[in-house]
């Protein structure tokens, strides 16, 4: 025990210090009290150490928040010829919404959204001048799909909410009468106005956009691949 105190206060004078040896910073970093587990069955210690931690007091936290980003910035970290890998301490919890997070990135390179995961889980978007923060995967999930779904037109909006009638064909909403491909009118179900976007292309291969309100039926298209 003698031993595993004094390798204790060692372990927490060079947490203290490294800081300013390692990383130059002269901010104190706080420290979370080492601790041992024992085995009962032959009382051997079984590991010890000491971590930093992003506690609620705020000096702690943005001490701890500039070790982590000068450690960043300086890439490679050596205490007396060992090297030392710095990062964040996620919870599970925490770790599972990074990962699912990060699985929505092709997603979102594919809708030319920009974004920025940011410590601890909060996703940051931003396309056509709106930005918006996320803390749930799922939110961004149903965001990502019904952005999917409302691509802004290239199409004139009035032409396009004056052509109601079910029978109107999508020729006469495409530009210079091209056409589009693909096109089905179905009811909806409940009979509930909807907004949906027409999406098809014309025989040039050019995406085109067009917004329509249609009372009781809906556009449905079916992209054939550029």
């Amino acid at each position: 025990m003698v031993s595993m105190a004094a390798e204790t206060k060692s372990i927490r004078t060079e947490i203290a210090s490294f800081q300013t040896r390692v990383l130059g910073l002269e901010h104190r970093v706080s420290t979370v009290e080492a601790h041992a587990s024992f085995q009962d069955r032959d009382e051997e210690l079984l590991f010890l150490r000491s971590k930093l931690m992003d506690l609620e007091d705020r000096s702690r936290r943005d001490n701890a928040r500039q070790l982590i980003q000068k450690a960043r910035t300086q890439g490679h970290c050596q205490l007396d010829g060992h090297a030392i890998r710095i990062s964040a301490d996620f919870s599970k919890e925490t770790s599972d919404r990074r990962r699912a997070f990060l699985a929505l990135r092709p997603q979102l390179r594919q809708l030319e959204v920009k974004y920025g995961l940011f410590d601890p889980a909060r996703m940051w978007i931003t396309k056509n001048a709106l930005s918006k923060d996320f803390y749930n995967p799922e939110d961004l999930r149903g965001f990502l799909d019904g952005l999917s779904l409302t691509e802004y037109s290239t199409l004139t909006p009035h032409r396009d909410m004056m052509a109601t009638d079910q029978n109107t064909s999508l020729q006469d909403l495409a530009p210079g009468g091209s056409g589009f491909d693909h096109q089905s009118v179905i009811p909806c179900p409940g009979g509930q106005d909807l907004e949906r976007l027409l999406h098809s292309y014309d025989d040039r291969g050019q995406v085109l956009h067009a917004w329509r309100s249609i009372h009781k039926w809906r556009i449905e298209t079916n992209p054939a691949p550029l």
